[in-house]
């Protein structure tokens, strides 16, 4: 039963929480104090009646012809319209397949939302920077340019706002689509190194360098490099 502390409270207010816990029986209708919130009965005959009358109610239940498991295809009697697996085991592995079916739903909404997001100024910048430090790691060229040094950079080119213009305007072709691009291919993406361009230009002016053995000279020019310290030996 609920326990409330007499002591501390008056017999006026005892009376008045005893009537707020107060229920009426599921089968009398008779106000009773309840042990606990699942408390639905009286007395041991209320409760005994109660338990044939929905024992009745589960006798009367809609049955469903026998249908195959969904996981295993075994054959078994469902209780319900949306019963669709025979066992436990298989209720978890069919579950496990619907939130495998969410996620890549979301997946697919998140990819939306990003390529959303990309096309955005402030999205093509981050996509820009993310570019350049990727490709600074593949070649191993040091990038001192932080983050924001770079956004600083890219708002005050005068060509920005033509080529994003431009990019917009072609239903976001990539071959309109701005490049950072380097001047001297020797060296990395810093500060006086890079340009902005569209990716048609940078993909020419790769074209070009390596027709004309820009990037075969940069390559021998390094390796002569090592190799003039490469037998130095410090004692």
């Amino acid at each position: 039963m609920f326990n409330i502390d007499t002591d501390v409270l008056t017999d006026e207010e005892v009376n008045n929480i005893t009537n707020k816990l107060n229920r009426e029986c599921v089968i009398c209708l008779k106000e009773f104090t309840p042990f606990d919130g699942r408390h639905k009965t009286c007395s041991p005959k209320c409760k005994e009646l109660n338990y044939i009358r929905h024992s009745k109610r589960l006798k009367k239940r809609k049955t469903y012809d026998e249908r195959k498991c969904t996981i295993c295809g075994n054959k078994f009697m469902p209780i319900r319209i949306n019963h669709y697996t025979c066992s436990n085991k298989c209720s978890h592995q069919y579950a496990a397949n619907l939130r495998k079916i969410a996620q890549a739903d979301n997946k697919e909404i998140l990819h939306e939302q990003v390529k959303k997001y990309q096309r955005t100024i402030a999205g093509l910048m981050s996509l820009l920077y993310s570019g350049i430090k990727q490709r600074s790691k593949n070649k191993k060229f040091k990038i001192t340019m932080t983050k924001e040094q770079f956004f600083k950079w890219i708002n005050e080119e005068t060509n920005v706002v033509q080529l994003y213009t431009d990019w917009v305007n072609s239903d976001y072709n990539t071959s309109s689509k701005p490049s950072v691009d380097r001047i001297n291919p020797e060296f990395g993406y810093n500060i006086g190194n890079i340009r902005l361009i569209t990716w048609a230009d940078n993909r020419a002016w790769n074209a070009e360098c390596i027709k004309t053995g820009v990037y075969k000279a940069i390559k021998e020019r390094k390796n002569k490099r090592k190799d003039r310290f490469k037998n130095i030996t410090f004692t």
